[in-house]
C-alpha cells in the first residue's frame, strides 16, 4: 500500500477516534489518526505541574474528571484496563430514579494515562491541522489535507471532534450533506465549561472520594486531585464552572478571566492567591442534545462518518460507543454475505 494511503483515516484523537482506531486496527485496517493537538485523549486531559519543592512533579486533571459504566460493551473494555492498573474504581453513587448503585471510575495516575494506552500500536500524526478534505468521485477516495501542504488519501474518513468543528471542516471543504440531515445536525450545540485548577495556600476539606457535584451556583463540580488519588503529593482542587458563567466571561482578558474565576472561588482561597494554578476553556465541554444514532453517514458522500460523543449519548462511554459502532459498521460492511 501507498505510504500516503490507508483504509481509514480518522480526525480527531480523542475517545471516539481512538475507540474507533483501535477496533479497526485489530481487524487488520490499515489506520492514521490526525489530530491538530500536542497528544491524544480530547477531552481526558491532564497537566503536570512542578511541586513546591522543585523535585517532583504533581499530575491535575482538567478535561473529564472520570466516568459511570452502563453498556455491557463498555464494562468489558473498563474491565480490561481495570485489570492492566491503568483504571481504578473511584466511587459508588445512587441513581436519582432506582437508587441503583452507580459506579464511578478515573485512570490510576491520571485520566490522559488512560487514553495513552489506549492510543498504543496506533498510527498517530499529532500537530496536524486538516484544512481540507475532497472525495474523488472517479476512485472514491477521499483526499485529507493538512496546513502544511501535505495530503492522505483514504478509502474510509471518520470526522470524530466536536461535532460544530466537523462541520465547519465540511463547509470549508464545500462538503455538501443532504438539506434533511444538515438541518438535524445543525441544531445540536455544546455547552462551554472554563476550568480552574488551583493548589490553595490552606486545605480545603473535601469528603473522602475527594468529589464534590454542584459545589456552589457557578461551580457545578470540584474535585481534589489529591483525594481522588492521582499522581498528586500536594492539594490540587479543578474546579468546573457552569456554563452559564463560562458563557458569561468567556471573551474575558487573560487577566479579567483569573480575577473573575478567583472571584467565585472564595470559599477555597479564603482571600488568599493559590500557590498555583492554571485555567482552561473548553469551547465544546457538553453537548446540549443527540443525534438519534451512534454515527452519520449518507450515500451521497460513501466512505464519510461522523461520529462522537454527540451521537446517543454523551461523556468517555458515549464517545468510546460512537467510535467502536462506527468502525464495526465498516467491519461489518467489508465482511462476504
Amino acid at each position: 500500500m501507498d505510504s500516503n494511503k490507508f483504509d481509514v483515516i480518522i480526525i480527531g484523537s480523542g475517545i471516539t477516534g481512538l475507540s474507533a482506531g483501535t477496533s479497526l486496527l485489530n481487524s487488520g485496517k490499515s489506520v492514521l489518526i490526525l489530530d491538530k493537538g500536542k497528544a491524544a485523549g480530547g477531552r481526558t486531559a491532564s497537566r503536570r505541574i512542578e511541586s513546591p519543592s522543585k523535585n517532583s512533579f504533581d499530575t491535575v486533571d482538567y478535561g473529564a474528571p472520570g466516568f459511570e459504566v452502563f453498556t455491557p460493551v463498555f464494562k468489558n473494555f473498563v474491565s480490561d484496563f481495570l485489570s492492566k492498573g491503568i483504571l481504578k474504581s473511584w466511587f459508588d453513587i445512587l441513581a436519582f430514579d432506582n437508587n441503583a448503585v452507580i459506579s464511578k471510575y478515573c485512570g490510576v495516575n491520571s485520566m490522559r494515562e488512560f487514553a495513552i494506552e489506549l492510543s498504543k500500536n496506533l498510527n498517530i500524526t499529532q500537530n496536524f491541522k486538516v484544512v481540507k478534505i475532497s472525495l474523488d468521485n472517479a476512485t472514491n477516495l477521499w483526499e485529507v489535507t493538512g496546513e502544511t501542504g501535505i495530503s492522505y488519501f483514504c478509502s474510509n474518513l471518520f470526522l470524530t471532534a466536536p461535532l460544530p468543528q466537523s462541520l465547519e471542516l465540511l463547509q470549508i471543504s464545500s462538503i455538501k450533506l443532504p438539506y434533511s440531515s444538515l438541518s438535524i445536525l445543525d441544531l445540536i450545540q455544546y455547552e462551554k465549561c472554563i476550568v480552574l485548577a488551583i493548589q490553595p495556600v490552606k486545605e480545603f476539606i473535601f469528603p473522602e472520594q475527594g468529589f464534590i457535584d454542584n459545589f456552589n451556583h457557578n461551580i457545578f463540580l470540584a474535585v481534589d486531585n489529591h483525594k481522588k488519588g492521582i499522581k498528586c503529593s500536594n492539594q490540587l482542587i479543578t474546579l468546573y464552572f457552569s456554563a452559564a458563567l463560562s458563557e458569561e466571561i468567556w471573551d474575558y482578558n487573560s487577566d479579567s478571566l483569573v480575577k473573575a474565576l478567583f472571584n467565585q472561588s472564595q470559599e477555597i482561597l479564603k482571600g488568599e492567591s493559590p500557590v498555583s494554578y492554571f485555567a482552561h476553556k473548553w469551547r465544546y465541554s457538553k453537548p446540549t442534545s443527540f443525534y438519534h444514532e451512534p454515527f452519520f453517514t449518507t450515500h451521497e458522500l460513501p466512505g464519510l462518518y461522523i461520529c462522537g460523543d454527540a451521537f446517543v449519548k454523551e461523556g468517555v462511554e458515549g464517545a468510546f460507543l460512537s467510535g467502536k459502532a462506527t468502525a464495526n459498521h465498516i467491519l461489518n460492511e467489508d465482511k462476504p454475505d
